[in-house]
């Protein structure tokens, strides 16, 4: 079955990709990671899209851009969602590589993992690691929210 993400929220241009779209679509990188799963460590390497590349397709929209106020949720194929801050995944703001992997160890992500999962190195409990990634929403605060 070949999911797919949506990607939606404050942005101008909602879209939705197929794997094979991201694949072919994006520069691919490959970044590894270490993170606790299980009372051990694990050391795998993800390949994939990285989000900020996959969010500027689709034209995030605020007015001033205000990343202290930015937000990603991302969202599971079994519900779980979780967010990013903005400044996580800037190259203005980082040289952390916040990625939609299709790849683990070389290896295309199975039915289980995948096919997508959000990678957010540094994350030291991988609690941000989502298997089966399906949504993907801008989110941003107003002053009101505040």
């Amino acid at each position: 079955m070949d999911r797919k993400l949506q990607i939606d929220g404050a942005v101008a241009e909602p879209f939705v990709l197929s794997v094979a779209e991201l694949r072919d679509s994006y520069p691919a990188y490959t970044v590894a990671t270490s993170f606790v799963h299980d009372d051990r460590t694990v050391t795998p390497t993800f390949t994939g899209v990285r989000l900020w590349d996959i969010l500027h397709r689709a034209h995030v929209v605020a007015a001033p851009l205000d990343d202290t106020k930015m937000r990603v949720m991302a969202q599971a194929s079994d519900d779980v969602r979780c967010l990013i801050m903005w400044h996580e995944f800037d190259p203005a703001v980082t040289d952390r590589l916040v990625l939609v992997a299709y790849e683990q160890d070389g290896e295309t992500l199975n039915s289980i993992n995948g096919p997508l999962r959000l990678v957010v190195p540094g994350d030291e409990r991988g609690r941000r690691y989502l298997q089966g990634l399906v949504r993907i929403t801008v989110l941003t605060r107003t002053t009101e929210d505040e």
